[in-house]
């Protein structure tokens, strides 16, 4: 590296030129390093020239040295003699880290410490759970083979294999819990896309012969003569996977729907989507309950199973028409909201904002405001709701405010108002 003025006579910069090779091998160089104004410095030296270029040059050094250690060659010695003990594990996975940080993102720690305080175990849930995720996403296969692929890891199990036997009891047990947690969690990471819900069932086959629990002979998608059981798998509109529940296989897969929607209705705090199935589950009890409160449904049809000219004309965006009307409209230019109904939050183009703007908007109020809480449109909602009941609003009008259809989703806000009657009583009751 070495030292260049550049400018004009009375406005000069000292520069530190760093010089390269360019790959077609001609010699080329760059700025790397502004050290001031060429006035400035000159002042800082009592107008000695020659004092402020050798302390210049003293800096070019420094930083070629610098940059010489960042950027030079490493000498590894190896020993001809030596050698590598037997036994001694020299490689490991690594690859589960990117898993664990996501693990670490949606809170898992904390879903486990709330388990713990229900059930009566001495080994460690959340490394068992963890583990398991990492083995099912790079490793799929059984438990023990999951329990031996985990020890390959860079950090690999404290726990034994029987305490992964005893802990699936806990995890099934608490498994409607984890999911609920996992989805507000997940919320922090990626605003879920909840508008639409998509629903459908596959099932699972054992090779065993008789019938145990919920491993029932039913009809199966392989036409395998096992017993099996059903899982119902609720995904958002982005494919994310929302909620599952597992069923006898015997059960008729329609009837899966209502427990576990309802389940999302009561645990998850989605009221207003849009259920989307084949017609395999679209039957007319399912269809009545996603036409109550602000649901309604979409019976879909496979397009590969569909005539050519069928296919044609459902994949052109100009041929649907509304409800109730004759004239054909273009899907691209529909708005999701009302025609007449104006927009309350608009981004920077005068366009309806988006749940992730706004989202990514209160984000940033939050970090200006120092607020190191994790704050989500929610949390502007749950605060809405419950000032109005603090200040004496009705249950029913908060209701019909937020949208809910059942009056069950509101009255969770009264506990707020417990809490608060509560502590009120505990502070200032003489003999309380």
């Amino acid at each position: 590296m070495y030292i260049a003025l550049t400018g004009s006579e009375n406005n000069k910069d000292v520069y530190i030129y760093h010089s390269f090779r360019k790959e077609n091998g001609k010699s080329s160089s760059r700025i790397y390093k502004k050290l001031g104004k060429y006035n400035t410095l000159l002042e800082q030296f009592d107008g000695d020239r020659d004092k402020m270029m050798a302390w210049a040059r003293e800096q070019a050094d420094k930083e070629t040295k610098l940059y010489k250690e960042a950027t030079g060659k490493i000498s590894v010695e190896f020993s001809k003699a030596a050698c590598i003990p037997m036994n001694e594990r020299r490689s490991f996975n690594v690859g589960y880290l990117f898993l664990q940080e996501l693990c670490t993102q949606l809170r898992i720690d904390k879903i486990c410490r709330t388990i713990k305080e229900r059930h009566k175990y001495k080994y460690n849930l959340q490394a068992i759970l963890t583990d398991l995720v990492y083995a099912r996403i790079l490793s799929p296969s059984s438990k023990l083979a999951s329990y031996d692929y985990c020890q390959t890891l860079l950090e690999p199990p404290k726990y034994s294999l029987q305490d992964v036997y005893r802990s699936l009891s806990v995890i099934a047990e608490e498994s409607d819990f984890i999911q609920s947690e996992l989805y507000k969690n997940s919320n922090f990471l990626y605003p879920r896309n909840n508008r639409i819900l998509y629903y459908d069932c596959t099932n699972y086959y054992f090779e065993i012969e008789e019938e145990s629990d919920s491993k029932r002979y039913g009809k199966s998608k392989e036409n395998r003569p096992n017993p099996i059981v059903t899982m119902g798998l609720f995904m958002d509109a982005d494919g994310i996977p929302l909620a599952f529940d597992v069923y006898p296989g015997n059960q008729n897969e329609q009837t899966t729907l209502k427990p576990l929607e309802s389940k999302i209705l009561q645990d998850f705090n989605c009221s207003e989507f849009i259920y989307c199935s084949d017609s395999g589950l679209g039957s007319a009890a399912n269809r009545r309950f996603n036409s109550l409160g602000n649901r309604a449904y979409i019976i879909t049809h496979s397009l590969k199973k569909m005539k050519k000219e069928d296919r044609e004309i459902a994949l052109n965006p100009t041929q649907f028409r509304k409800v109730g009307s004759t004239k054909f409209i273009d899907l691209r230019t529909l708005d999701e909201m009302h025609p007449d109904e104006r927009a309350l939050f608009v981004n920077v183009n005068g366009d309806r904002m988006t749940r992730q703007g706004f989202w990514k908007l209160l984000k940033q109020y939050a970090e200006s405001a120092k607020i190191y809480k994790d704050i989500t449109p929610h949390t502007l909602r749950h605060s809405f709701a419950a000032h109005l009941l603090e200040n004496g609003a009705d249950i029913h009008d908060i209701k019909e405010i937020l949208g809910h259809a059942d009056i069950s989703s509101t009255q969770r806000y009264a506990q707020f108002l417990k809490d608060k009657m509560k502590n009120g009583y505990m502070k200032f009751h003489p003999r309380a």
